[in-house]
């Protein structure tokens, strides 16, 4: 080859890598690029264990139980059943404080969910973010979520937020130098009406603008690249409900929905299929992942739910090889608890829900990393 015809080599080998099948499209490659590999792994690997049954997971887990609190990794389901959850459920609520929503200290929650990733667990965030026109409580409606986008007169201080939001997550740092992946679900059980990001104080297409935005600001803006992102509205009817308030495939790695209603007793059992049947069929036309990222049953007092009641409602369809996981709500006192601690009647239940081959805690797990 003559030397001049050299310096068209470049540009020959990059039309044989372009018209390669194997290579993604420039913009999907720049999507994958995002996430570190720690994270893509944990995103393949929980698509691949979906295939065969469902992580059980728990709100606060090693936080608090009933007559404790705090310890180097205590828990409630350990102590009953030996195994830890495979997933374990974290509020990010109060990000401004020494103490999040429920008063665990925040520097508390970091080094737990340092601790799940170096065991092989999974950690999620959900966000209950104070009302930042009144100062109030995620519980005051009063509509905000204008004046919080760009140009707004709370836009400074949404973006303060999302800055804290950002430092705790990049900050989830291993020993080995890994930032540790999250599932972040920001602003959910949106379609009901007791949120100031819910159906009443907060339009459809705002709704929709403050989920970009938020994602936008802390993938883009601040480089977060340790984060899974789940969409996750509250019992809905029907596809075209779940979907009204859907921010785009972009901005979601994983559909969720929250259920306290169907999941309650044996009778709702039909409704529940549904819903696990509209979000399967919707993440495998999306090559997303599906979950039932909040429920639970309050004090338990149906004592074979975890095996009558949740454990059939996932298995009620075909459909639900797809949900990774289901996590139940936390263990506050004796009058608001979802899971069973030493002692509670429905200790013999839960175990043989945990026997269950189709169901996987922590011990259950692969190197869901790698």
């Amino acid at each position: 080859m003559r030397l001049k015809h050299l310096i068209y080599l470049p540009v020959i080998i990059l039309f044989f890598m372009n018209c390669n099948g194997k290579n993604k499209p420039a913009e999907a490659k720049e999507k994958y690029d995002v996430l570190s590999v720690e994270t893509q792994n944990l995103y393949s690997n929980l698509k691949e264990l979906a295939a065969k049954g469902f992580m059980f997971g728990h709100q606060d887990d090693v936080a608090y139980g009933i007559g404790w609190a705090g310890g180097e990794f205590n828990s409630d389901v350990e102590k009953i059943s030996g195994d830890y959850p495979a997933v374990f459920g974290w509020d990010i609520g109060h990000i401004d404080s020494l103490n999040n929503i429920d008063g665990i200290p925040f520097t508390s929650m970091k080094k737990w969910m340092v601790e799940v990733y170096n065991r092989g667990g999974i950690n999620t965030i959900s966000w209950h973010e104070r009302n930042l026109k009144t100062g109030q409580s995620s519980w005051d409606v009063t509509p905000v979520v204008t004046d919080m986008l760009l140009g707004g007169s709370f836009n400074e201080r949404f973006n303060s937020q999302l800055d804290k939001v950002a430092d705790l997550i990049g900050s989830l740092v291993a020993e080995n130098g890994v930032r540790v992946p999250v599932i972040f679900r920001p602003f959910h059980e949106h379609n009901g009406s007791w949120f100031w990001w819910g159906k009443i104080p907060c339009s459809d297409s705002l709704y929709k603008e403050l989920f970009r935005y938020s994602v936008d600001y802390l993938k883009k803006d601040k480089g977060i690249n340790n984060m899974l992102v789940c969409y996750s509205p509250d019992a809905f009817s029907n596809k075209e409900e779940y979907l009204e308030r859907y921010p785009g495939d972009d901005y979601v790695d994983i559909l969720g929905f929250d259920d306290y209603k169907s999941l309650h007793s044996d009778e709702t059992r039909d409704i529940i299929k549904m819903r696990l049947e509209v979000v399967n069929d919707l993440a495998k036309q999306k090559d997303k992942l599906a979950t039932v990222a909040e429920t639970g049953y309050e004090t338990l007092s149906d004592t074979t739910w975890f095996t009558n009641v949740l454990l059939k409602g996932l298995k009620s369809t075909p459909k639900t090889d797809r949900v990774s996981y289901v996590l139940v709500w936390r263990n506050a006192r004796p009058d608001h608890h979802y899971a069973p601690y030493p002692g509670h009647p429905v200790v013999p239940d839960f175990l043989k829900f945990k026997a269950d081959s189709s169901i996987f805690f922590l011990d259950d797990l692969p190197d869901m990393y790698n």
